[in-house]
């Protein structure tokens, strides 16, 4: 795949995730198709996952240093929204906070390409079928983003966070840590 077919497709995952369709469709309760990231292939999956996660780190990345510092994820997060003044200091802290959950290396300044595709690994990763295969990835995983999980992953009052996090750890430390 080309880099402009991986740009415009980290552009249409930034749109997705920021739809306000969706977010409506969130809180009522309603379906949201997943985002397709790109062909499921089990050979290749963290590295497809991790590409792709660079394309997207590129889009809000504005110092051109490959990686998100906190205050470009906080523009991320809020989709290249300002923050409203009497509100900066609250939504900076609560962004802030997930900034720290998706930090999974030594170094907490920034959130790189292999932190981030481990994010996008756990949107992607049908826990209910992980469960029933006893641990099987690759009948868990399809290349697609659920919506919902997506949002939920980096939140500490979700019921399953310790678990996400456990997941997390165990998914970075197997495909994405340094040995």
């Amino acid at each position: 795949m080309n880099n402009n077919i991986n740009s415009l497709n980290a552009q249409n995952f930034d749109n997705w995730t920021n739809s306000e369709a969706n977010y409506k469709k969130l809180e009522n309760g309603e379906e949201i198709e997943d985002f397709k990231m790109f062909d499921f292939n089990a050979s290749s999956y963290s590295s497809d996952i991790k590409d792709f996660a660079q394309e997207y780190i590129n889009l809000y990345d504005n110092n051109g240093d490959g990686v998100w510092n906190r205050e470009e994820f906080i523009n991320m997060a809020l989709g290249g929204q300002d923050i409203p003044d009497e509100y900066k200091e609250q939504i900076s802290q609560f962004l802030g906070e997930r900034f720290d959950a998706l930090n999974l290396d030594n170094n907490k300044d920034s959130i790189d390409a292999k932190e981030f595709a481990t994010e996008l690994f756990l949107s992607d990763l049908d826990l209910k079928k992980f469960a029933e295969t006893d641990g099987s990835l690759v009948d868990s995983l399809d290349g697609k983003v659920d919506y919902l999980q997506y949002n939920l992953n980096a939140d500490p009052d979700y019921v399953d966070y310790d678990y996400i996090q456990e997941l997390k750890s165990a998914i970075y430390n197997n495909f994405y840590a340094e040995s």
